[in-house]
């Protein structure tokens, strides 16, 4: 069937995550996330400062669970770890996963990335009901963060690219707060930029 002439059809584009505005960096906790579904991360920002980053603990028995009551737990760790570092979040920032057509990731494992998320938002957002504050949520893609910079998954993260670029970034009181996990240095990294202390990078793999 021939389709009639007429407007070529908008593409829906998801606007930009931005890192918070000036004045509200230093106001309250932020929460940066880095969500797995077997290896998740945290990183904890006060005051502007990066005082924890850490790969969170989850259990292989979880791979059998149906995939929402496994996000959920996945979650409910996230948020104890914050707990345990004594976080009050007023914003949390988890990277939103970008799927490619032909990518050989299967698009079911990426929705399980949002479920994780989500969770986690509503989890901190109940805990805030109470106190009639609204919890701020970004959701920058991996692009937006790291530019064309790949993510290692083997090696020493502190030598790889994003492990450099992240390390230009902190003090050494705040490098002895991140473990040495790819996961924990990626949800660091989503932290600070949360708070502005990322500038523009450029977009080519080894940049920093």
């Amino acid at each position: 069937m021939n389709r009639r002439p007429g407007k070529a059809r908008s593409v829906m584009r998801r606007p930009l995550s931005r890192p918070l505005p000036l004045n509200e960096r230093g106001v309250g906790d932020v929460l940066a996330v880095d969500p797995g579904l077997t290896h998740p991360a945290a990183a904890l920002v006060r005051g502007g400062a990066l005082v924890g980053a850490d790969r969170v603990t989850t259990d292989a028995d979880w791979i059998e669970l149906p995939i929402l009551e496994r996000c959920n737990r996945v979650a409910a760790q996230i948020v104890r770890w914050a707990v345990a570092h004594g976080a009050e979040p007023r914003v949390l920032v988890c990277e939103w996963p970008q799927w490619y057509p032909g990518s050989p990731i299967d698009p079911s494992d990426l929705a399980g990335l949002c479920g994780i998320s989500g969770a986690v938002a509503g989890m901190l957002g109940l805990g805030m009901a109470s106190k009639d504050v609204a919890l701020t949520c970004l959701s920058p893609k991996p692009a937006e963060v790291w530019g064309q910079v790949p993510k290692a998954t083997t090696g020493d993260p502190w030598v790889s690219p994003r492990g450099q670029m992240l390390e230009r970034r902190l003090s050494p009181e705040e490098r002895v707060n991140v473990t040495k996990y790819h996961d924990a240095l990626d949800a660091a990294g989503l932290a600070l930029w949360a708070v502005g202390r990322w500038e523009r990078i450029q977009v080519f793999p080894g940049a920093v």
